[in-house]
Formats: C-alpha cells, structure tokens, sequence
C-alpha cells in the first residue's frame, strides 16, 4: 500500500496543453524514492527505481494504467478493479490561508484529513493552482482522489503529514520544466509482454 501511494505522489498532475518534466522525492518513513514524470495531456509517464530495478508507470488515458518493467521486457496492466477498491478514505481539504511560492509558482496551503476505516491521517499541502490536472490522468490512485469533490486543482508542490498508522510522510517537488516528447514515449516499447494483474 505504502508502494502505491508513492507512485500516486508523482503521477499527480497535468498542465493542459503542455508537456512538463517534474522530479520528485517521496520519503515515508525511512523510505526515499526519486521520481521522474514527464506528463502530457492524455498520457503520464513515471521512471523510479525499486530494490535496485528500474521501473516505469505509464498512464494512458484511453488505455489504461500499466507497470513497466524493462529488465524483463514486461508490462503489467492494471484492473479498474484495484482502483475502485481504494475509494475507502473520506477526505477533506480546508484552505488555510497561509501561502508561499515554491520553484516559482503561488502555492495555497491545504489542510487535508482522511478518514478510512484503518484511521485518520492529516497532511499539510502546498497546491500550485496554476499547475492545472486532469483527474483521469491521476494514478494509480485517481478514483480515490477523485472521489472528493473538495481536493484543489492544481499540482501539490510540498506535502507532508502523518498517515492513519502513524507513518511520516512527505512529497517534495525539487523541479517543474517545461518539456517536448514524442507520442511514441507514452507507449509499450515493442516485443513486450502484456500481463493483467
């Protein structure tokens, strides 16, 4: 679970119209990972490495979400299933007036409580309301962000804050760059196997 919500971290935001580069770091605990996002107007692509394997999220907004994993030529699809098994938070978000600029954009703090059967967490946030989404290209966690009416638009530059089991978390965005990439960047390379999870 603690995986996921890394990988949700860094797939979280589109500017429409526009292609951009954002690296990351997500620590949870005493778990750092590095992300790279290159996010276009139907498609993200995620790269981060995994107990020393480099993997790729690749969010295809009219096929779906997929696992890549070049070390074994493999792709693993994954099921609307595992994502509308996530709607179990109820969340909230209250502006609290407070603001700053980070790497050059306006942010508006937002205190964001949670709400699951597992427990409540409660993590401030950052949002750059000029970094605007698309929800569907949210993963792999869009249906549970998604679901909260209440959540800013805009991309969550700083975020940090205690998970339902207590765990300390925070998402640091170290770089926004405006970038070009080929449409064949956001597909399965060639001579992979397609799995369903």
């Amino acid at each position: 679970m603690k995986v996921r919500l890394l990988l949700f971290y860094c797939s979280f935001a589109i500017l429409t119209n526009a292609q951009y580069q954002i690296d990351c770091k997500v620590t949870v605990g005493e778990n750092e990972i590095a992300y790279r996002s290159t996010i276009s107007e139907k498609a993200s692509k995620t790269t981060f490495v995994m107990e020393g394997m480099e993997m790729i999220m690749l969010n295809l907004l009219d096929r779906g979400t997929y696992n890549l994993m070049p070390q074994q030529n493999m792709a693993i699809k994954m099921k609307q299933a595992m994502f509308d098994t996530l709607e179990v938070c109820n969340c909230t978000f209250v502006k609290t007036g407070n603001k700053k600029t980070l790497l050059g954009y306006p942010c508006d703090e937002y205190l964001q409580k949670c709400i699951s059967p597992k427990g409540n967490s409660e993590v401030k946030t950052w949002y750059a309301s000029d970094l605007k989404l698309n929800p569907l290209l949210i993963g792999p966690f869009r249906q549970y962000l998604s679901s909260s009416a209440s959540r800013p638009s805009g991309f969550p530059l700083l975020h940090q804050g205690t998970l339902s089991d207590g765990t300390k978390v925070k998402f640091e965005v170290s770089s926004v760059l405006k970038t070009k990439m080929m449409p064949s960047e956001f597909i399965i390379p060639e001579g992979y196997i397609i799995m369903e999870n």
